[in-house]
């Protein structure tokens, strides 16, 4: 799974902006280049402002699948007519956010694609980016992936390592390999719906450390709610990786979940099950 850079054009950013401000979000983008995007994948759209030329970061999609003009049609029937185009991302549902205004140009020069080089960065000539270098789909580096992640943290004021519909840890649902990046690898292992239905559906929804379940505990509330936690150490993650949503991940209550990382040495679920003073039956 990869992460790529995409460019809207100036009246495109202005209108999501606009929008934005009615609480909107952006939860698709169309173009002819999204042909290698795949489901998983991550597309940050970037802009070179007409008249200011200022270089932005306005819109991030975590993709959920790649659809043709029909089936977006479809899918997106509530926004009305959709730009024609061969391919069509739409986002994973809840990890959805407004289109934003965030600078560029302070860290243009040390933005990285995966390209030889010199096609491998931008050529700044006077201070200012050609947009035509920017106008293609252009897959980021990971130190490049943790600029533009840093610089939307900061905006939103959420991070974007853990989004999703109920605000934790999400992992992906097919075969599950990646590269070398570990960074990475967390960000995209932890994300999708499908292996975490798997690892609830084979373990249950008690948490496997102290045992609480919210239906139990709340008489009915709750019911199928619960934390899903990536036991597999990073550290011995290697260069591929399969992630097994059964044998790799367990359920967890929140508490639980926020000491099974906490500290520079978290403990394992054994180990934290071990501490626990009352665990639940």
């Amino acid at each position: 799974m990869a992460d790529y850079m995409a460019y809207w054009k100036t009246d495109q950013v202005r209108a999501a902006i606009e929008e934005a401000a009615d609480g909107h979000m952006v939860d698709h983008a169309a173009s002819e280049q999204f042909g290698k995007v795949q489901p998983g994948d991550t597309v940050w759209i970037v802009n070179i402002e007409k008249g200011t030329h200022r270089f932005l970061l306005v819109a991030r999609i975590e993709v959920r699948a790649v659809v043709g003009q029909r089936e977006a049609e479809r899918a997106l029937a509530r926004h009305g007519d959709l730009y024609q185009a061969s391919y069509h991302l739409l986002a994973i549902e809840g990890s959805e956010e407004p289109a934003r205004e965030i600078p560029l140009d302070r860290v243009a020069r040390q933005l990285r694609f995966v390209s030889p080089e010199p096609r491998d960065r931008l050529t700044i000539a006077d201070g200012q980016i050609d947009a035509q270098q920017v106008r293609a789909l252009r897959e980021l580096t990971p130190d490049t992936i943790e600029i533009f992640e840093g610089l939307w943290r900061t905006a939103s004021g959420r991070d974007p390592r853990r989004s999703g519909i109920d605000g934790e840890e999400h992992v992906p649902n097919r075969s599950y390999l990646e590269g070398a990046a570990v960074r990475v690898l967390v960000n995209r292992y932890e994300r999708d719906r499908g292996a975490r239905d798997e690892c609830v559906a084979r373990h249950g929804t008690a948490c496997a450390v102290c045992g609480f379940e919210f239906s139990r505990e709340y008489e009915g509330v709750g019911a199928g709610f619960i934390h899903v936690h990536h036991i597999v150490p990073l550290g011995t993650i290697g260069q591929r990786y399969r992630v097994d949503p059964i044998n790799d991940l367990v359920p967890v209550c929140p508490n639980c979940h926020a000491m099974l990382h906490w500290g520079a040495n978290p403990p394992s679920v054994e180990q934290l099950r071990r501490k626990v003073r009352r665990p639940r039956t």
